[in-house]
């Protein structure tokens, strides 16, 4: 959501939050009393928040280099979208050693799921292969630990 609201459960953000929290801004609570000068001095936290994105990424179909990208907080997805100019099979897969979890979506619609994968392809990583009639597809990515997982990875589509 571009308003900065939190996506995720409650869980999520209580999760999120206790990671962010470093043990000298949190409270000694067997601690009994006025509270001290070394506490009202310590610095507030901020929860940083993902960067609204204006759409879909576009992907270059035959790509011999993989479009390179990156994960920064947990929770974060990515959204990627190609066109099939041609029918025909396709392959979209993901490089490096982040853990990825892939869906695709289409032809031409961004809510129907059309597969998903963990990690049919190189190690960790994500790769769907499948007959495509000429239209836009829609990728999804993510990380597969949504609680804390973040990293570098690259994604392509090839024919």
């Amino acid at each position: 959501m571009g308003d900065g609201a939190f996506q995720g459960t409650l869980e999520d953000l209580h999760s999120t939050i206790c990671e962010l929290i470093e043990s000298n801004q949190k409270p000694q609570y067997n601690e009994y009393g006025p509270v001290s000068d070394d506490f009202r001095n310590r610095r507030a936290f901020d929860v940083p928040t993902i960067p609204p994105v204006d759409g879909p990424v576009e992907l270059t179909v035959v790509e011999t280099a993989a479009t390179a990208a990156e994960i920064s907080h947990s929770g974060e997805k990515h959204s990627y979208k190609f066109t099939a100019v041609k029918a025909g099979q396709y392959t979209i897969e993901t490089e490096g050693r982040t853990d990825i979890v892939m869906s695709l979506y289409g032809p031409d619609s961004q809510t129907k799921l059309i597969d998903q994968d963990d990690d049919s392809g190189s190690g960790l990583n994500a790769k769907i292969v499948a007959d495509f009639t000429p239209a836009t597809y829609y990728v999804q990515v993510q990380h597969y630990n949504s609680h804390s997982g973040t990293g570098s990875y690259g994604i392509k589509v090839s024919i």
